[in-house]
């Protein structure tokens, strides 16, 4: 299907553009807005390209709608606890999520790499072969996300009663955009197994 091989083609030059952007974006010490909304741009052409691809295999574009629905709800869920339970984002808290956040993208990594040269068969802890342990992997990556949540908030608001310049507000729309592109794409991914394993 041409559609579909076209999908997967902007699909995996979205992810490894959006990849170096959200890279430079992350380490440069003065935000640039105009690298913030090329990978905003970018990203938008991977998530619907791999959005694409997801719902035609599992054959309903239906599923599309119900992870961004879920995103949102889960985005609003998290943004009125931190709130109403007053989450106090202390350093150690920071800490531990983003020893949690490395270690689990390491493993991914190391996991995408073994696939690629055939020790892991059809995806490893990724494998729709496992539904099980995919489900398990997906729903770690979704607390992870929901945590980075917290941090995103935390962010804002002390950048709000710090006085940040307003260049900072940038900062902080990108980390959001991170967070919850990777947050809608681990749920896509986690209601198409789900769909597929029925």
């Amino acid at each position: 299907d041409a559609a579909l091989a076209t999908a997967w083609t902007f699909s995996m030059g979205g992810a490894l553009i959006g990849f170096v952007l959200a890279m430079v974006n992350s380490f440069k010490k003065v935000i640039s807005p105009a690298l913030v909304m090329a990978y905003a741009l970018v990203e938008g052409v991977f998530v619907g390209a791999f959005s694409k691809i997801i719902s035609t295999w599992v054959g309903d574009a239906g599923i599309v709608f119900q992870a961004v629905l879920a995103t949102f709800v889960a985005a609003a869920a998290t943004l009125a606890a931190y709130k109403f339970f007053n989450i106090q984002v202390t350093a150690k808290f920071r800490r531990v999520v983003m020893i949690s956040l490395f270690a689990f993208m390491g493993v991914m990594v190391l996991n995408l790499v073994l696939s690629l040269f055939g020790v892991f068969p059809n995806g490893g802890l990724r494998s729709m072969d496992n539904p099980m342990l995919a489900i398990l992997v997906g729903g770690v990556a979704i607390v992870l996300g929901v945590l980075c949540l917290i941090m995103d908030f935390d962010f804002v608001e002390r950048g709000v009663e710090a006085g940040l310049p307003e260049r900072e507000s940038w900062r902080a729309a990108f980390g959001l955009t991170v967070t919850l592109v990777w947050l809608y794409l681990e749920i896509l991914r986690l209601l198409a197994i789900l769909r597929g394993d029925n």
